[in-house]
């Protein structure tokens, strides 16, 4: 089963794989606190995307899914939750 992209608030950066944690961290909280300024919610769990896997210049996509497409503010930019397959068991 293919799942369409959904909207999303996104941060996008390159950091350290090392520099993960505090990232997320600051970054995830930072979407949350914006979203409550909006008088939004979350629409799901948070998600990442990686666009390389160099471990020292990692460049990542991170944020929430929402219900509806919602205007960024700042490092934090309209997006799209990429699209999943899924599989299920028989």
């Amino acid at each position: 089963v293919e799942l369409a992209p959904r909207p999303a608030l996104v941060i996008r950066t390159r950091m350290a794989v090392e520099d993960i944690p505090c990232i997320f961290r600051e970054g995830f909280g930072a979407v949350v606190v914006y979203l409550g300024e909006l008088g939004e919610a979350p629409a799901g769990p948070p998600f990442a995307v990686y666009f390389n896997m160099d471990l020292k210049d990692l460049d990542i996509e991170f944020g929430f899914p929402v219900a509806k497409e919602l205007a960024g503010k700042g490092p934090i930019q309209t997006g799209q939750m990429p699209s999943l397959g899924r599989s299920f068991p028989r």
